[in-house]
């Protein structure tokens, strides 16, 4: 991960391009998961993402395995947990109880507890422009949940709060692996972070879901519409986002 904070120069349109990219694709990816909920229960809608883009990673094994050191596993395994496998549970399950466009504005306290974690636990300068980046972004979901369509959703009866607090879990994991990855895994590439670290947990992961069963449901009227939506979500919202 590149520390843009030492670049002199303001981001590029390559830069802008990515960051709503990678935005478009997981603010999607909430969607999907509500649509893989139709038929598939929590546990095996995160387990069909974690192992289906752990599919997908698989030609990157080789060249990923070659370029790390084994005194790098622990941390990886570590960022894999934290980062990717522990919030698709999470998430998995908040999305059961509230809807899509809820988990969305409470996913934004996640730059909040990244930069909080940082100053009080890794040692992170702080910075009055962070700061101010910080609060611009929870401002603007804040105006999301007060506004008068969004608003009336977020705070119907239909979100159940308690199931919320699994989504303040999950932004939390993000923030301490966020911390960790700039933290320690400078010398490491994003790819064979991201790579290596799926492939280690990603065969647990498939066992698992291969003991819950899943083609069981393939009576369901939807059953074919919902994998495919797991299947966008896997290797677009995660494979190809990682």
């Amino acid at each position: 991960m590149k520390d843009i904070t030492h670049i002199s120069k303001p981001p590029s349109l390559q830069h802008w391009i990515l960051i709503l990219s990678i935005a478009a694709i997981w603010g999607s990816s909430f969607i999907l998961m509500k649509k893989g909920l139709v038929v598939f229960t929590a546990e095996q809608v995160a387990s069909m993402r974690i192992f289906f883009a752990t599919l997908a990673l698989l030609p990157f094994v080789p060249s990923s395995v070659q370029s790390i050191r084994k005194s790098q596993l622990p941390v990886i395994i570590f960022v894999a947990l934290v980062e990717s496998i522990i919030p698709a549970f999470l998430f998995a399950y908040a999305q059961e109880h509230i809807d899509s466009a809820a988990a969305g504005v409470l996913n934004s306290l996640t730059p909040l507890f990244t930069l909080c974690f940082g100053i009080l636990l890794f040692g992170i300068v702080f910075q009055w422009r962070k700061l101010l980046g910080v609060l611009l972004g929870f401002a603007g979901a804040t105006y999301l949940i007060i506004s008068p369509n969004l608003g009336n959703d977020f705070l119907s009866v239909k979100n159940d709060y308690l199931y919320g607090l699994y989504i303040v879990l999950a932004t939390i994991c993000y923030a301490v692996a966020i911390n960790v990855v700039k933290t320690y895994c400078q010398n490491i590439s994003p790819l064979a972070l991201n790579v290596v670290g799926f492939a280690i947990c990603g065969p647990f992961i498939g066992a698992y879901l291969l003991y819950s069963q899943f083609w069981s449901l393939v009576s369901h009227p939807y059953f074919y519409y919902a994998l495919v939506y797991v299947l966008i979500l896997a290797l677009l919202g995660t494979a190809f986002a990682k």
